[in-house]
């Protein structure tokens, strides 16, 4: 379990990585800072744990739940917006949590495998949901279409 705790801390430090890349990348044409802070929040978190210390877990599980206001204001209470934002910070947070006890010598497990179960039955029931009819998405933007000239080109 070790080494898998391990190899989950290079993950979240490249999931970090390039979320703060391209978050910045996102920031420089005027989107959100939400992607760029994540990734930092998610390189701390990944450092704190490879030194075995608590709160890099804590960080990662603040984030997802810290997630969830940013989500809702970004892209109210439709399914589908909410889906996509929240399911991988809820994943995320629920392996970390699930991994923390193995990386910090066991200290504290009690609360990691709780809120690690928390993860699991969210993210279970966001994906039941998925299968559940939520209204037709419509195109919000007018997309420019391409319609190619008629007649011989030869």
């Amino acid at each position: 379990m070790h080494v898998l705790s391990r190899l989950f801390v290079i993950v979240l430090a490249v999931m970090g990585a390039g979320l703060a890349i391209a978050g910045g990348w996102l920031i420089s044409l005027g989107g959100s800072w939400y992607y760029f802070l994540l990734g930092l929040v998610w390189l701390i978190a990944a450092v704190a744990m490879w030194r075995g210390r608590t709160a890099g877990g804590w960080l990662v599980i603040a984030a997802a739940v810290l997630t969830v206001p940013w989500a809702i204001w970004e892209a109210g209470l439709a399914f589908w917006p909410l889906f996509t934002r929240l399911m991988v910070p809820i994943a995320v947070a629920g392996v970390a949590a699930l991994f923390m006890p193995t990386l910090a010598d066991g200290q504290g497990k009690k609360p990691f495998y709780g809120l690690a179960a928390l993860a699991l039955v969210l993210f279970v029931l966001g994906f039941v949901f998925t299968f559940q009819p939520h209204g037709v998405v419509q195109r919000t933007a007018e997309i420019p279409t391409y319609v190619p000239a008629t007649g011989d080109n030869t």
